[in-house]
């Protein structure tokens, strides 16, 4: 487990696993990667389904993480709400999960998140 998180630390900033020597100035062979190559986050609910561009998606909301600063919380709301049919016929629970734009799961490190949906009764 060790060799895995310097691996993934050395990945983060920019440098490959080798022993530095000598009292020069080291820069890393790669772009550090300190998003974790996030650039989009997806807000998913199991309560809904609906196309768009013929791709079936549970998609609730999504945004790009360009204007947001590293490590501080922030506030997204939608500027204008979206309606979606929901699938159940019956809700006795709702499901919410954030993935990156691979559909991975975000790890957010045990931080909170609050999320308002609002369910129209036809």
């Amino acid at each position: 487990m060790c060799l895995t998180f310097l691996k993934a630390f050395a990945e983060l900033l920019g440098y490959e696993k080798k022993i530095l020597t000598g009292k020069k100035n080291f820069v890393g062979p790669m772009v550090p990667n300190i998003t974790r190559s996030v650039d989009w986050v997806f807000l998913h609910c199991y309560l809904i389904s609906r196309r768009a561009n013929d791709v079936p998606s549970d998609v609730l909301y999504s945004f790009s993480t360009t204007g947001l600063q590293l490590s501080y919380l922030f506030q997204k709301e939608p500027y204008q709400l979206e309606w979606h049919p929901v699938n159940k016929s019956e809700v006795n629970s709702i499901r919410i999960w954030v993935t990156d734009g691979r559909d991975n799961p975000l790890n957010l490190n045990g931080i909170d998140v609050a999320v308002s949906i609002m369910i129209e009764k036809e």
